[in-house]
């Protein structure tokens, strides 16, 4: 693969995933209902919100998934190689530091998993105090999208599906949570090597937190439009769990189309300090993703 589409690639799903949260923070919470009586349709990065954020502003969603970019960026800085544990450890320390310093918009089961493992020492420990007991019913599990919505950066950067569903299982520890960040990854992986899907979807979901419902929506949304702006739009206005929908629907779209066939105007509304930190860590998984050099003849 040419170095010039991969950087695109890897830039425009972080881009697309930001600017997918950042968008959805609006209509997050609200039916479409609402959404057409209060805004009309969500074209751009407005802010308000439950969170009344200002124009811009991500949510819990961009907040964890920089904190994983650092622990692969950590990772490499000090080992020179894929270090899982030593990434895994990373975001434990991350992800108790964000939730200590701001936390906005953390979920339930993020919350229990984080705060309840403020004193342990490594990944390790922390994995074992989060296991899952299997008889529990499916309303008390931890089956929401909150693992899901960060393991893009660890597709990014090349490291293995293994890699992504133990860094899900930090805060849901389940088989149903592991299946879906499998999909995702095989998914978002296809978009960046061969411009195809390993999966397809007819139908849409209700929007909701659910890990399925959120990866189905998400993948629903890229394949049945034709940009990468109609994408994030439509999950935008579909409301629900708009802001991780919209997010994850921007990472596929992004590695679909490219970073170059993203509104400027949306772009612009990004933070300075967002910007650097995603244009940075887009260079650096351009670098130590090797799978890229693999599939040279894959894509013209």
């Amino acid at each position: 693969m040419e170095q010039s589409k991969i950087i695109n690639k890897i830039k425009g799903s972080l881009y697309g995933f930001v600017i997918g949260d950042a968008m959805g923070a609006t209509t997050e919470f609200r039916d479409s209902k609402y959404i057409k009586e209060n805004y009309g349709i969500v074209r751009d990065i407005v802010g308000g919100g439950v969170f009344n954020l200002p124009a811009g502003h991500g949510t819990d969603d961009t907040a964890m998934t920089l904190c994983v970019c650092d622990a692969i960026e950590y990772s490499y800085s000090n080992s020179h190689s894929n270090s899982e544990e030593l990434m895994l450890d990373r975001c434990c320390t991350n992800f108790i530091n964000w939730l200590k310093y701001d936390g906005l918009g953390c979920g339930r089961c993020c919350y229990e998993s984080i705060s309840g493992n403020v004193y342990s020492e490594s990944y390790k420990e922390w994995i074992q105090n989060n296991i899952e007991p299997s008889n529990l019913p499916d309303e008390k599990r931890r089956l929401g999208n909150g693992s899901l919505m960060r393991t893009m950066p660890i597709i990014l950067a090349g490291l293995s599906k293994e890699t992504a569903i133990s860094q899900g299982r930090l805060t849901h520890n389940n088989k149903t949570c592991d299946c879906a960040i499998e999909i995702y990854y095989q998914n978002l992986e296809e978009l960046l090597y061969h411009d195809t899907f390993m999966n397809t979807v007819a139908q849409i979901y209700e929007p909701t937190g659910h890990v399925f419902n959120t990866l189905n929506n998400s993948l629903y949304w890229v394949q049945h439009t034709d940009s990468l702006e109609e994408a994030i739009i439509k999950a935008v206005n579909h409301g629900g769990d708009a802001d991780t929908i919209a997010a994850i629907t921007g990472s596929l779209a992004g590695a679909y189309y490219g970073y170059d066939k993203i509104p400027q105007r949306w772009i612009d509304q990004i933070s300075d300090n967002v910007k650097s930190d995603l244009d940075k860590y887009a260079k650096l998984f351009e670098k130590i993703n090797k799978k890229y050099v693999q599939n040279t003849n894959n894509i013209v």
